[in-house]
């Protein structure tokens, strides 16, 4: 029998709407050959949302995508707070392209498996889990595995750990920077205790770099969800325009069934009329 990895792999490559049933089947031959602890653990294989399902299907069919994805944000995370504002521009520019491409690469590998085209909301939820990933080594962990559930979020770039669920900077930033009054004295002056010139600088210098670290995560989450908002257009359009063709289809449709009942209803005005002569015919015979 083939190994419960590889029937899970299968399995999480199946559309949502028949994973159950080729789960139940993986089961019963389980059982069949006598492994019982193979059908164990098949049995416990849960399905997965469609937006889960996307992101299992490019782990599954594009692992190179997703290693990409994941390498890029551990250069993003690494790069936060040592490199210039330019450079951190540039990667959060190649994040938006790189997601932008796996998602694509979800769509197509969704219609070579026969599934049904992901809807906005699916592939806004396929883009949080793969954010997710970028962000988090516990949820990059997942995704590479194929098994994701349910779709995973994150608010930023976290340390890991929050794996599953929002990863959010400003914890980050409380666990990373201590207590004002935890900080020993620098650069005292005299009695009064105040800073000299250079540790006023270098201290507005971190705050300007955090706010501007901030302000380009604000940047980056407002673009995804602009992407978003434009993929709900897209696809309401889309379903306006099929709408329409079938509007249209439908009218052509009523048309030649009318053209076929006025057919229909002349062929039966004859008929009465001539079983009406018939039985004149009859009658005056006699």
């Amino acid at each position: 029998m083939r190994s419960v990895d590889d029937i899970g792999d299968e399995l999480y490559a199946v559309p949502p709407p028949m994973f159950t049933a080729a789960r139940d089947a993986a089961v019963a031959q389980a059982r069949a050959e006598g492994d019982v602890a193979a059908a164990r653990q098949l049995a416990a294989l849960k399905r997965p949302t469609q937006g889960a399902y996307l992101v299992n299907l490019l782990a599954l069919r594009r692992p190179d995508v997703v290693t990409e994805l994941i390498d890029l944000g551990e250069q993003i995370r690494a790069a936060q707070g040592t490199v210039s504002a330019a450079q951190l521009r540039a990667l959060t520019a190649q994040r938006r392209t790189v997601l932008s491409n796996a998602l694509a690469q979800c769509r197509a590998l969704a219609a070579e498996a026969g599934a049904a085209p992901p809807s906005a909301t699916q592939l806004a939820e396929a883009e949080a889990t793969l954010a997710a990933a970028m962000a988090d080594p516990a949820a990059a962990h997942l995704v590479r595995s194929g098994r994701v559930v349910k779709a995973l979020s994150y608010t930023g770039f976290g340390d890991g750990s929050g794996a599953t669920s929002a990863l959010t900077s400003r914890s980050a930033a409380r666990r990373e920077a201590p207590e004002p009054s935890a900080r020993p004295p620098q650069g005292r002056t005299g009695p009064e205790g105040r800073a000299t010139a250079p540790d006023e600088q270098a201290e507005l210098e971190r705050r300007r770099r955090a706010e501007e670290q901030a302000a380009l995560e604000r940047l980056a989450q407002a673009e995804a969800a602009l992407a978003a908002a434009w993929e709900q257009e897209r696809a309401a359009n889309d379903e306006v325009d099929r709408i329409a063709d079938e509007i249209s289809r439908l009218r052509a449709a009523l048309d030649e069934a009318s053209r076929r009942a006025r057919t229909a209803r002349a062929a039966r005005q004859a008929a009465e009329r001539a079983v009406a002569a018939a039985r004149r015919t009859v009658a005056a015979t006699g």
